[in-house]
């Protein structure tokens, strides 16, 4: 387990925390808030904002623009390389084989369903991984039940944390991917959370969708 400072959350990070470690460099999201930001600079703390990218290229960027401000360049270029060969192996492995209808499910239940679109980081991912969407000409996060049954996705992709609960709604029960339980879970911070892992997560998903390439 990762042993460090207590710096706070994502949301409310403690600066004066911050500050008295007298950091070179500060790598923050754009959840930061920009006067925070602002306080660090006015100290001459430099603050580096990552930005969301919308596909796998976008994080080839985001590792080069890290690898240059930590004076990593031949590192962050590895890591790319590392990203595209996994990649460039998935694709090969599943070129010509039948696309399987994929559901990826963020959340479920009383509050409504709600998956990656096709316009979405996640949604990119599926595709690249051999994986036919039902969302991809949804917009954003948010789907309907209907659309879901509509569909009937013969795989279904969810955390490990929500599995039970989704087997277990009458909701889902007539689903073709529920009755033949293919239902699989994947650590969704694979997939999440945008980075160098993300082609690991592309190799799982691959690995969902056709087993059969992956043996």
């Amino acid at each position: 387990m990762f042993s460090g400072t207590d710096l706070g959350s994502l949301y409310t990070p403690d600066i004066e925390k911050i500050i008295s470690l007298e950091p070179d460099l500060v790598i923050v999201s754009t959840h930061f808030d920009e006067e925070n930001a602002k306080k660090l600079e006015d100290l001459d703390i430099p603050v580096l904002t990552l930005y969301e990218e919308h596909d796998v290229t976008g994080v080839y960027d985001m590792i080069d623009i890290l690898g240059t401000a930590v004076n990593r360049n031949a590192k962050a270029a590895e890591c790319v390389s590392e990203m595209q060969s996994v990649i460039e192996e998935v694709s090969a492995a599943v070129e010509g084989l039948e696309i399987p209808s994929v559901y990826y499910v963020v959340g479920y239940g009383e509050y409504g369903d709600y998956t990656a679109g096709g316009d979405t980081f996640i949604g990119g991912l599926i595709e690249l991984a051999g994986g036919n969407n039902i969302a991809k000409e949804v917009s954003g996060w948010n789907i309907t039940l209907e659309e879901i049954v509509e569909a009937d996705p013969s795989i279904i992709v969810i955390s490990e944390n929500d599995k039970e609960g989704f087997m277990s709604n009458e909701n889902y029960a007539d689903l073709t991917a529920v009755k033949n339980e293919n239902v699989y879970t994947i650590d969704t911070n694979l997939l999440d959370r945008q980075g160098y892992r993300n082609a690991e997560g592309i190799r799982e998903l691959a690995g969902i969708f056709h087993p059969e390439a992956f043996q």
